[in-house]
């Protein structure tokens, strides 16, 4: 399906396709609310409803004070972090 609508922008607006070029009228024609392909199925908020599968995982967390300042109460903090993934037997991290 990406494929087919990448070949009908492409041969609309031209080859490499921009999302600027495209009106959003353009969708609506096999987008609208009465189709089977309506924007509620093809658009939706996908970090919202696949957070649950994920944890960030904070390894490390290190503050870096800068030499220049005193007191040091600023500098750099450098963190080191991992995503697992919670649909797998075996998070990432260990």
């Amino acid at each position: 399906m990406v494929y087919k609508h990448i070949v009908e922008l492409a041969s609309t607006f031209g080859n490499p396709v921009s999302a600027a070029d495209i009106d959003n009228s353009l969708c609506a024609n096999c987008h609208s609310a009465t189709s089977s392909w309506g924007a509620a199925q093809v658009h939706w908020n996908q970090n919202e409803e696949n957070a649950a599968k994920y944890n960030v995982v904070i390894d490390s967390a290190i503050f870096t004070p800068d030499a220049a300042i005193v007191p040091t109460t600023k500098g750099k903090v450098t963190v080191t972090y991992h995503v697992d993934d919670t649909t797998t037997a075996m998070p990432s991290g260990t």
